[in-house]
């Protein structure tokens, strides 16, 4: 037989319970707008019941409060995760590729199309008037004006390479300090779980640090239950190396002020035959600094994806399946070099004023002397001091000769004009091939092709990874409807636990203070 004052302990079980509930609905709504929060909820079960005498079945003793649980759906964090890190590296190109095409700013009125265009009206203007001194000078000016775009374009393209750098650098910095932040909660929740509580509010936490660092870098997350208590081991790995290894945490380090890969490339192009004997000094005062591991395990820091993965690939990028910044340079550098030699080549078989033999002078050189490229290239000093140094003349140095001039404006429509890299005679990379403006045009073409699809993948990405966190936040989000309703629905069980607890009190009361008392 029960108690009489069981009916006490069923009520006020209740009533604790509801009072519970109205704590983390309160929480709920608190927390509604806070990123990262996963709404929680009470799990309750009905108390083991009691047996009554003579087979008539069990009575119910009330309510019990099991544990506050979070309402999280695992695999959509999986998804999340992959997505937000493809959005991460998509991101970084498009954001790199936009600056590359206000760089090049064509089609406008200062790109390069339109400098190279002023520097051929020039020889066109000295092809109908080789003597005059105004044209040989504006001439050289359009000569001038070309080069200078040509180190100009190459002076904000090892900006935005130093600036790439320094990226990489702080993603590293961010990386490391995110790792050791999910160290110190995974040891903070293990300690709170071991007397198997739910250290939910320390879970978003985490959940939200490993959210950021997936976008930031490639990772593997490996959780494993512990035998005691409802805690787990978290690790956080990088290409099979552990971040985290649940309360420690391995080092990213930076190997600094190491040679740009494509200015070490450039160093080796000359072949061991010696037909080639020209390195590439493009990138040449780059200094990078390079990803390891502080304990030496390997890593391919090509491979490491993300934002990271992004503004690596941006930073060093210079072959054709691999397009960076350091691509564009070596195009524009390429152009330049093989624009120059034909000039030159063209110039320095004409006849200067007065000239008897062909002149042998180039119209462009390089600063610092050796291989020219768009870094270096520049005008000789030596027209710059004497512009009847110009060799317009075809046959003689006679002040109406202009055949030279001629040949040298032919030369604007010449289709076998090729931009490319040659490392041997079987090694070559052709980046454009027809008269110098189509070449141009082939590398702003690839520049808008390049455009367009980070344009259209870091849209589709963005679109992915939000419809995704849509459906967590549809899952584990806060709904103020929801947990109105809720509200209402505990404070009415709360009301009725109380009501039940009056009612059972008249009844004690009439039993301790009445029975026994009729007649008296």
């Amino acid at each position: 037989m029960r108690s009489t004052f069981a009916g006490l302990s069923i009520a006020s079980s209740g009533l604790f319970a509801a009072q519970r509930a109205l704590d983390i609905t309160g929480h709920n709504i608190s927390n509604a707008n806070t990123r990262g929060y996963s709404r929680q909820r009470l799990n309750q079960a009905a108390q083991d019941p009691m047996s009554i005498v003579g087979g008539q079945g069990q009575l119910g003793l009330g309510v019990k409060m099991q544990f506050i649980s979070q309402v999280r759906d695992e695999m959509l964090d999986i998804k999340y995760r992959t997505e937000v890190n493809t959005l991460g590296e998509w991101e970084e190109k498009y954001n790199s590729i936009s600056q590359i095409e206000a760089i090049f700013n064509e089609p406008t009125d200062t790109g390069i199309r339109k400098v190279m265009d002023n520097f051929f009206e020039g020889l066109n203007s000295l092809s109908k008037d080789p003597s005059s001194p105004t044209t040989r000078a504006v001439f050289i000016q359009s000569a001038v004006a070309l080069a200078q775009n040509f180190n100009h374009m190459t002076d904000n393209f090892e900006k935005m390479i130093r600036d790439a750098n320094e990226e990489v650098e702080s993603s590293v910095r961010s990386i490391n300090s995110m790792g050791s932040q999910i160290a110190r909660l995974n040891k903070q929740i293990l300690e709170a779980e071991l007397d198997g509580s739910r250290a939910n509010d320390l879970r978003d936490a985490r959940n939200l640090l490993i959210d950021d660092l997936s976008k930031l870098v490639d990772i593997q997350v490996k959780e494993v239950p512990i035998s005691n208590g409802n805690s787990s081991t978290l690790s956080i790995l990088i290409q099979g190396t552990p971040l985290v290894n649940h309360t420690d945490t391995n080092v990213l380090e930076l190997e600094t002020n190491i040679d740009h890969p494509m200015f070490l490339d450039g160093k080796n192009a000359m072949d061991s035959t010696g037909l080639i004997s020209e390195e590439r000094t493009d990138l040449s005062t780059i200094k990078v600094s390079n990803i390891k591991w502080a304990t030496g395990s390997s890593l391919d820091q090509t491979k490491l994806g993300g934002t990271i993965g992004g503004q690596l690939q941006q930073r060093d990028g210079f072959k054709d399946e691999n397009k960076g910044i350091p691509y564009y340079v070596r195009f524009t550098s390429e152009f330049a070099k093989s624009f120059a030699e034909t000039i030159n080549a063209a110039h320095g078989a004409g006849y200067a004023l007065g000239a008897t033999t062909p002149s042998g002078l180039d119209i462009f050189g390089s600063n610092g002397g050796g291989t020219i490229n768009a870094g270096n290239i520049k005008v000789n000093q030596a027209l710059l001091d004497d512009p009847t140094l110009l060799a317009l003349g075809g046959v003689s140095g006679a002040k109406d000769d202009n055949k030279n001039a001629i040949a040298m404006l032919e030369l604007r429509n010449n289709k076998s004009f090729v931009s490319q890299i040659v490392y041997s005679p079987t090694s070559k990379i052709v980046l454009g091939e027809g008269t110098p403006e189509d070449v141009i045009k082939t590398m702003i073409s690839t520049l808008g092709v390049d455009g367009q699809e980070a344009k259209r993948m870091f849209n589709n990405q963005q679109y992915l990874a939000e419809e995704i966190d849509s459906f967590r936040m549809s899952v584990s989000g806060v709904s103020q409807d929801e947990e109105m309703s809720n509200m209402i629905k505990f404070q009415h069980a709360y009301n009725a636990a109380a009501r039940m607890i009056t009612t059972v009190d008249e009844m004690i009361d009439v039993i301790i203070n009445r029975m026994g008392r009729v007649g008296l």
